[in-house]
C-alpha cells in the first residue's frame, strides 16, 4: 500500500481519490484482525463461537462509529468537494486504528510487561499518526508538497516514519526473542 501510494503521489501528484493503495490498506486491517484473533486464540483458547461474536461486534462497532463520524463530518461542510466515500475512508482509518489499539492493549496486558507484548505496542504510534493525517488532510491543513509545507505536516510525516521505525525495531526484537530466547534482550 505504501509503495502504491508513493507511486501514485510521485507520478500523478494527487492522491485524494480512492486508489489501489486504499484497497491494500483496507486488506491490511483483515490481516491485522486475523493476527489479533490468532494471538487471542493462542493465549486464551477461546471457542470459535465466542471468537465469531467478537469479530462481528468489532466489525459492526467499527462500521457504525465510522458511519456516524462520516455523517457528522460530511454535514459539517469542511471540504464540500470530498465525496461521501472519501469522507468515510478519512474517518474509517482512525476508527480502525483505534480498534487495533484496543486489541493491542488487550494483548499487551495479557502478555504482561514482557517482551511478547512490546511488539504490539508499536501499533499505537500508527494509530496516532493515521489520526493526525486524517484530521489534517480532511481540514486541508496537510501539505502534500515541500513548497506548501508547514510544521504540522512535518510532525504528521515524522510520526508516520517513527511508527515504521518502531514496528521494524519491534519485529527485530521479536526475531531475536524467537531465535535466541529472552537472555539477549
Amino acid at each position: 500500500a505504501e509503495v502504491v501510494w508513493f507511486v501514485v503521489a510521485f507520478t500523478v501528484g494527487d492522491v485524494s481519490g480512492f486508489s489501489l493503495a486504499d484497497l491494500l490498506w483496507l486488506m491490511g486491517y483483515v490481516f491485522f484482525g486475523l493476527s489479533f484473533l490468532l494471538q487471542y486464540r493462542l493465549i486464551l483458547g477461546t471457542s470459535r463461537q465466542k471468537e465469531f461474536r467478537w469479530v462481528i461486534l468489532v466489525v459492526v462497532v467499527t462500521l457504525l462509529v465510522s458511519l456516524a463520524g462520516t455523517l457528522l463530518l460530511h454535514q459539517s461542510q469542511y471540504d464540500p468537494s470530498l465525496s461521501w466515500g472519501m469522507t468515510f475512508l478519512e474517518v474509517f482509518y482512525p476508527v480502525g486504528d483505534l480498534m487495533m489499539v484496543i486489541a493491542t492493549l488487550g494483548i499487551a496486558r495479557l502478555f504482561g510487561r514482557g517482551m511478547w507484548g512490546r511488539v504490539w505496542l508499536s501499533l499505537l504510534v500508527f494509530a496516532i499518526s493515521d489520526s493526525l493525517y486524517s484530521w489534517t488532510a480532511f481540514t486541508g491543513m496537510y501539505a502534500f508538497s515541500v513548497e506548501n509545507s508547514n510544521l504540522l505536516s512535518l510532525a504528521v510525516d515524522a510520526t508516520y516514519v517513527l511508527a515504521y521505525l518502531l514496528v521494524a525495531m519491534a519485529c527485530y526484537n521479536q526475531t531475536l526473542l524467537m531465535r535466541f530466547g529472552p537472555s539477549l534482550m
